[in-house]
């Protein structure tokens, strides 16, 4: 078993336009979100290899919440403690 830890894990969000233009109302046509974070990024590659690894962190609000629920869903093996503050969002 291999633990993998993220002292700051994070939920990508990714926005896809059509055509990007300065000074426009640029409409997404797809969204995203992913996990985030070194250990987590390592976790979920030794999913891919089939090698058993935990997730370690932390987790902060209902973006912490909605990270964990993230990785329980792709059945990446986690243990996220809850702290104050929140869970960055990225986007991309």
């Amino acid at each position: 078993m291999i633990y993998t830890l993220t002292i700051s894990p994070s939920l990508d969000f990714i926005n896809e336009v059509n055509k990007f233009e300065l000074g426009k109302i640029n409409r997404s046509h797809a969204s995203l979100y992913l996990p985030g974070g070194k250990g987590i990024n390592v976790s979920l590659l030794l999913k891919e290899l089939d090698i058993d690894s935990i997730a370690l962190g932390f987790k902060s609000g209902f973006t912490g919440d909605y990270l964990q629920k993230i990785l329980n869903e792709n059945e990446i093996k986690n243990k996220l403690i809850e702290a104050d503050g929140y869970t960055i969002i990225n986007i991309k």
